[in-house]
């Protein structure tokens, strides 16, 4: 949300240096505002409030853990080393 204000902020004060008249760019900066602000809540509605991080983190983490050695397994029922 901060991102795409800045960002529409940025885009109007593009149009405003390059001298295109202020009508038109306060209907393009409410039109890029609009769209940003829709888009943040679809998103909010379809992933949740922290669910788009969650998301990312689930398509970042292995879908299996795999384990080519068996001492892993060996060793399960031994102490620690430096264990009395």
């Amino acid at each position: 949300m901060v991102a795409g204000t800045g960002l529409v902020f940025a885009l109007f004060v593009t149009c405003y240096l390059a001298g295109v008249p202020l009508v038109p760019t306060v209907l393009l900066t409410f039109l890029a505002g609009g769209g940003m602000w829709a888009g943040v809540f679809a998103l909010n509605r379809r992933f949740g409030e922290h669910g788009l991080m969650k998301a990312a983190a689930r398509r970042a983490a292995p879908r299996y853990i795999t384990n080519r050695h068996s001492r892993l397994f060996q060793r399960l029922n031994q102490d620690p080393p430096g264990r009395a």
